[in-house]
């Protein structure tokens, strides 16, 4: 294992394996990846894997969107059926407040580009004949949203990168982190990195003790 690398990402997970990927992917030829246990081991392995479109914010939108698009690439790259399926995504809405609220993630999809359309009860209905639409008002439909299995994609990124080692670029080492002050530290030795990304869910406050940061860590998922 190396004990100096330009970027250290701590966290084998979705999020962490993506960041090795795209550093890897953009020429950084010195990304370390550690994992304490295996991969998806921690928060991704039970995630949902929904892929939503809906969002108001532009920049989440532009994120979501291009990780539908990246998504679909994966099989081609790594031979990996992440599990992706492309089944659309139906927001149903009983009040006019409701359809204002869904005014704006329309208005947010026309900006990034992402498809959408606009449903009568009576076009709910013909699509889907057991939906009751009697008390509706309207719904908004994005068909290229889906989901995906959580565990095949965050296997998919490492598997091309070491392809793209094999064509002399970077891949990333997998190991285990134990502690992090200015260096991480595994139980072969210490890893050393002017860049550093903590891509952790629950077990983030074990590597960095609130007592010691600046910043508190909730727990997400």
């Amino acid at each position: 294992m190396k004990t100096h690398v330009k970027a250290l990402v701590v966290g084998g997970g979705a999020v962490g394996t993506s960041i090795a990927y795209h550093l890897a992917s953009a020429g950084w030829d010195d990304v370390m990846l550690l994992e304490r246990d295996e991969l998806t081991s921690g928060s991704t392995w039970h995630a949902a894997g929904l892929l939503p479109l809906f969002n108001m914010g532009y920049a989440t939108s532009h994120i979501h969107d291009y990780s539908v698009k990246f998504y679909k690439t994966l099989e081609a790259e790594t031979g990996l059926n992440a599990g992706f399926s492309v089944v659309g995504n139906l927001r149903m809405a009983q009040t006019d407040a409701r359809m204002d609220e869904y005014m704006l993630y329309a208005a947010t999809a026309e900006t990034v580009g992402i498809p959408h359309e606009w449903l009568t009860p009576a076009e709910i209905k013909a699509r889907w004949p057991l939906v009751r639409t009697e008390d509706l008002k309207g719904a908004i439909f994005h068909p290229t949203d889906g989901y995906i299995n959580p565990a095949d994609v965050t296997m998919a990124p490492p598997m091309n990168t070491e392809e793209m080692a094999s064509s002399s670029k970077p891949s990333p080492a997998f190991g285990t982190a134990e502690f992090i002050r200015a260096v991480i530290r595994t139980p072969e030795r210490a890893a050393r990195a002017p860049m550093f990304t903590n891509s952790q869910k629950f077990t983030m406050r074990t590597l960095i003790p609130e007592s010691t940061a600046a910043f508190r860590f909730p727990p997400t998922a």
